[in-house]
């Protein structure tokens, strides 16, 4: 799942045609709260060419170094462990198949995703209290469905990409739903560097994604 890449091109063209304050606007798609701003971004894609691998596309218009500090500004109270324990609290019972840490205008937030024997439940949930804000949930297509469970959980690779990068901030946790052997993937920003890392959801071993992946 691409969630990083999207929102960095969406937070990367959003600054270029509203200024620094649209970042967040930009941020908050799924919300569904602010359409007219998605739409006039939508409509630029054909005007900017952006390369994730070349670093002098970041350098354009001084865009990389309003994009990295707007991320180096979120600092939720709540970690990845206590966010999903809050979104399983809610739900009940469930496997988390993503989350990821965002911002809706001033408000820093998580966004999650849960599937259950029938369902696929998506909440938002304050990423300092761990209040509730949204929920919605959908029935689980067959080909949605998880091909195998986890061994390990969120909380696990959390803590295994922490120790491996101590320094970073991570920014999505997700699931692969590709084959029988169950991988996540990761999206970190690590010092001034975006990474994709997959995680064994059985031996929590980490290799960096290819570029093309």
């Amino acid at each position: 799942m691409k969630t990083i890449l999207k929102n960095k091109w969406l937070l990367l063209t959003s600054t270029l045609v509203l200024g620094t304050g649209a970042v967040g606007a930009a941020t908050i798609y799924a919300t569904g709260n602010a359409p007219t701003v998605i739409e006039t971004v939508q409509a630029m894609e054909n005007q900017f060419d952006w390369d994730w691998e070349d670093d002098e596309d970041w350098d354009e218009g001084q865009v990389r170094e309003q994009v990295l500090q707007e991320i180096k500004a979120l600092n939720p109270k709540l970690n990845f462990e206590a966010a999903t324990k809050a979104a399983l609290k809610e739900v009940g019972s469930g496997t988390v198949t993503d989350i990821r840490l965002d911002r809706d205008n001033k408000q820093v937030i998580y966004e999650v995703r849960v599937e259950t024997k029938d369902k696929e439940i998506e909440l938002e949930l304050h990423a300092d209290s761990g209040k509730i804000i949204r929920k919605s949930e959908e029935p689980l297509e067959v080909d949605d469905k998880l091909k195998a469970q986890p061994e390990k959980s969120v909380a696990d690779v959390e803590k295994a990409l922490l120790k491996e990068y101590p320094s970073a901030k991570i920014l999505d946790i997700s699931l692969e739903n590709t084959s029988k052997s169950v991988t996540y993937q990761a999206e970190i920003l690590n010092g001034d560097t975006f990474q994709e890392i997959l995680v064994d959801a059985k031996t929590l071993s980490l290799t960096e994604a290819p570029s093309d992946y």
